[in-house]
């Protein structure tokens, strides 16, 4: 009885099992984090370590291959699943399907058969990235055959976590995404438990990278079961009436990528630049502090998140104002809390992380402030971001490129005379020049939008 009652409570308040769900995963996250990283510190040289930090930050650039169709994906399951026609609203990028399970079916195959191509694609950059990027800089100075083991086998971990957004952009879609977080949380705690197994066994760069290759095979088996399992055979191929064109879904995915590839140059480029402009030796201490504020983001995205399909379907079901309170109440405590949890991160990651690992192994005070205040802007215009995303709109494409390529150039310019506190600062410019303001705007465009759809709905009944 006791099971029954759980389960009836998630399903009628999925976005709130998906915060909870959400939680898990992070705190997944920083229990595998917290375990490994000082088993990764003691059990390779500054050299090593770096090299391994740099090898994922370098990595999370392939996994954007799959271009925006994941996030294509999950926006166009939540709209199919509930409009009333196979027409568009006015002015909306949505893509007509049937309603209902067949239009989820519809758009299923098409990014099915997208995500081949994309897998094919992925493969080539990892090889590209080895034999044609690494050499410059220097990242490493020299090729052993160890590195080389350890890059390949990070690259096939990376190419089965790209696959696996497929099953959970699909969830995601459904407003199921709880299940997404249960497993892939579930597959964080694994895989700091297996990379501290085999550190401990071999202390070898390609002993951990073997590790995290197994636990993400299990994780795309995982989420790939569960997705089955949740249509119950209704996204058979028998089941879609229509072939959607897979040039109408990579139109629709194409700004989602390029906002993705953009955004990679603002938040997450600064780890690898380190190592290939002034060494790997100095990379951990910015890791440090760049892992705990990408944590701390999450942490709050994981309360807004689960709302966005929920929101989308609301949308699709001409219910605005619903929508629209939504909206308001969601980024309202969402606001509040990165306030909060980057005074925190300023505040006392420092002492958490000497008690972590050891004493002068984290940013300065004034790097760490930068980083801080940057974080605090890009949690709450993300959020912003999200919802205008949800409604059917992305205008952020030309704005997140320029705000990639500042960052860039800033990195650059500003690594080589300032260190660590130039890549902080290079893109916290970048971001009040472009994103943090214009994210704003286009969410207050938003709101007077649902307002006079509102007005459109209301005429007909007065």
């Amino acid at each position: 009885m006791r099971f029954r009652n759980i389960k009836d409570w998630v399903v009628k308040h999925p976005a709130r099992f998906g915060t909870l769900t959400g939680w898990y995963q992070q705190a997944c996250g920083i229990v595998a984090a917290a375990a490994t990283v000082p088993v990764i510190l003691n059990a390779f040289s500054a050299k090593q370590s770096g090299i391994w930090f740099a090898f994922q930050g370098i990595l999370a650039m392939v996994n954007l291959s799959d271009f925006g169709i994941s996030q294509a994906l999950a926006r166009q399951v939540a709209y199919s699943l509930t409009c009333n026609s196979a027409r568009n609203n006015p002015g909306l990028d949505f893509i007509p399907t049937s309603s209902g399970w067949v239009g989820v079916a519809e758009i299923y195959l098409a990014a099915r058969r997208l995500f081949l191509r994309v897998n094919a694609a992925a493969l080539g950059l990892v090889v590209l990235c080895y034999n044609l990027l690494l050499p410059f800089g220097r990242l490493i100075e020299h090729h052993t055959t160890t590195i080389t083991t350890a890059w390949y086998l990070l690259g096939a971990a990376t190419i089965t976590t790209l696959q696996s957004k497929l099953y959970q952009g699909a969830l995601d879609g459904l407003g199921q995404l709880y299940w997404g977080r249960l497993v892939s949380g579930s597959a964080q705690l694994l895989s700091g438990a297996l990379v501290i197994v085999a550190l401990h066994f071999k202390s070898a760069l390609t002993a951990p990278a073997l590790a995290v290759l197994t636990v993400s095979v299990l994780q795309m088996a995982g989420l790939r079961h569960v997705l089955m399992a949740v249509a119950k055979g209704r996204l058979r191929l028998g089941r879609a009436r229509r072939q959607i064109p897979l040039r109408r879904l990579w139109k629709v995915a194409v700004p989602f990528g390029v906002v993705n590839s953009a955004a990679y140059l603002v938040s997450s480029i600064q780890v690898p630049l380190l190592g290939s402009i002034l060494g790997a030796e100095v990379i951990a201490p910015f890791y440090l502090a760049q892992r705990i504020g990408q944590i701390g983001t999450n942490v709050i995205h994981q309360f807004l998140l689960p709302q966005i399909p929920l929101f989308t379907q609301q949308i699709a079901a001409n219910d605005w104002n619903t929508a629209c309170h939504r909206m308001r109440r969601i980024l309202l405590v969402a606001g509040l809390g990165a306030l909060g949890c980057f005074a925190l991160y300023y505040l006392l990651s420092p002492r958490m992380v000497e008690l972590w690992v050891g004493p002068g192994r984290y940013v300065p005070d004034r790097v760490l402030a930068v980083m801080a205040v940057d974080y605090c802007f890009l949690t709450v215009t993300v959020g912003f971001a999200q919802f205008v995303l949800a409604s059917g709109h992305n205008p952020f494409v030309t704005t997140t490129v320029i705000a990639g390529l500042l960052n860039l150039v800033g990195c650059f310019f500003l690594s080589e005379t300032h260190g660590a506190l130039g890549i902080a600062f290079s893109s916290l410019v970048a971001g009040v020049a472009t994103n943090y303001w214009y994210a704003t705007w286009q969410w207050i465009l938003l709101l007077r939008r649902l307002g006079k759809w509102t007005v459109k709905k209301d005429v007909p009944n007065s």
